[in-house]
């Protein structure tokens, strides 16, 4: 969209690994408890512009959406419902769980000027930890070693950015319900790229096209963002343990 960061970094930090070794494997999926049938949920207000399909429900509380075309393939929309505030709360948890979970030796990413750059790498299960902003490109492989209960934890303290025909690959029997992102910031998601896994966001997430995963974006202690989840032409949906359509990008 007009006007938001292209997700461009302006370089390769230094000491950048082709592969990741893992950090710590002995890990259980973020629970997520009645934000697990949701998709797409949002606290201050959702909007969205073009088709965009929904895998799963969307869920919205206390706020409004924007829709121009809101397509639900095995899911529905839950705005200011129990449904919406439970779910929400949920979500809350979640993201503090991941923020908070340790390792006794996380994965420090590369960090050069504030900025990490995973680009063409290949991730084995673990807690990673992003000093900064976080920028993706090329593709990035998370290989599960053919262990479908291997999960990958990244936290990021600052933005997290794809860009443009970056995308994120399932390998070696990993699943994406195990893979979360933690971002203390906003998450840009480039025009073409494809995104796999849970976003926890603690501020705004921007779309613009295919994510295998869920968009979870929480600002409700936040004063300076009126909207925090903007959708264009995406396509979101996810492996939920339930009958749940494959849509292709």
């Amino acid at each position: 969209p007009s006007g938001e960061p292209t997700g461009q970094p302006s370089g390769q930090p230094s000491g950048q690994p082709t592969s990741a070794p893992s950090g710590f494997c002995n890990l259980d999926p973020i629970p997520l408890g009645n934000a697990s049938s949701f998709v797409v949920l949002g606290y201050a207000s959702i909007s969205n512009s073009g088709n965009t399909v929904l895998g799963g429900n969307l869920g919205l509380w206390p706020g409004t959406t924007s829709s121009e075309s809101f397509t639900y393939v095995g899911g529905e929309e839950h705005v200011n419902d129990y449904m919406a505030e439970a779910a929400l709360r949920d979500m809350g948890v979640a993201f503090l769980t991941a923020r908070n979970v340790r390792a006794p030796t996380p994965e420090l990413w590369p960090v050069s000027s504030g900025q990490g750059l995973m680009h063409d790498t290949t991730l084995t299960c673990g807690i990673y930890k992003v000093e900064g902003d976080l920028y993706i490109s090329g593709t990035v492989y998370l290989d599960g070693n053919e262990n479908p209960d291997s999960v990958f934890i990244i936290q990021v303290s600052g933005n997290i950015y794809t860009a443009p025909d970056s995308e994120i690959v399932l390998t070696g029997r990993a699943s994406v319900l195990n893979v979360f992102w933690q971002t203390e910031g906003k998450a840009y998601l480039g025009s073409y790229s494809f995104f796999t896994g849970t976003i926890l966001s603690f501020c705004r997430i921007i779309a613009d096209e295919g994510v295998d995963g869920r968009l979870f974006a929480d600002n409700r202690y936040m004063i300076d963002t009126v909207m925090n989840l903007n959708l264009f032409n995406a396509m979101v949906h996810t492996a939920y343990p339930t009958s749940m359509p494959t849509i292709g990008v």
